[in-house]
């Protein structure tokens, strides 16, 4: 929450002039409740660093007591902290186009690092891998966001692979 609050009065209200959008962003994530941030990274092409700090829930399995992804046993709660680099690569065409591409609206490649807690069962995992996906801005302030990829999943003392994604929608500002 502090690096939230740092970042957002350092680069809140800039704008890039070769993108024509905000530096940066804030994002308030109503289906996975919490806050997010995009900052832009690089002028010549919209690459940008996307955190968020909220709560999730997935679908949970239990083998030999511990709970993993994919299951239909139970709905767990997680606390979590997720930084992703993305790489917008339908920007250019979609400017080009007249598309909308205000707020990192575009399809986008990313890199994902997830730590997170199931809350009920105190345990922690680590997520990581590359995903794909993409992201629009609805009207002047919502937003919607959808992604999905895989990689290694890691659970207390249990190492495994795993689909993971996700389905955002709030408010940007």
């Amino acid at each position: 929450m502090i690096v939230f609050v740092c970042l957002t009065s350092i680069v809140y209200s800039q704008e890039s002039d070769s993108l024509k959008n905000k530096k940066y962003i804030q994002k308030i994530n109503i289906i996975y409740p919490g806050v997010s941030g995009e900052i832009l990274l690089s002028k010549q092409k919209c690459y940008s660093l996307n955190y968020t700090v909220g709560l999730a829930y997935k679908f949970m399995r239990k083998e030999a007591d511990y709970y993993f992804t994919g299951g239909n046993n139970s709905i767990q709660f997680l606390g979590f902290i997720s930084v992703e680099f993305r790489d917008y690569i339908s920007y250019k065409n979609r400017k080009e186009r007249g598309y909308r591409t205000d707020r990192f609206s575009g399809g986008y490649g990313s890199f994902k690092f997830e730590f997170g807690r199931v809350l009920d069962y105190k345990q922690t995992y680590i997520e990581l891998g590359p995903m794909i996906g993409f992201q629009r801005a609805i009207g002047k302030v919502w937003y919607w966001d959808v992604n999905a990829g895989v990689g290694p999943l890691y659970y207390d003392d249990v190492f495994t692979f795993s689909l993971f994604g996700g389905l955002r929608f709030g408010f940007s500002f």
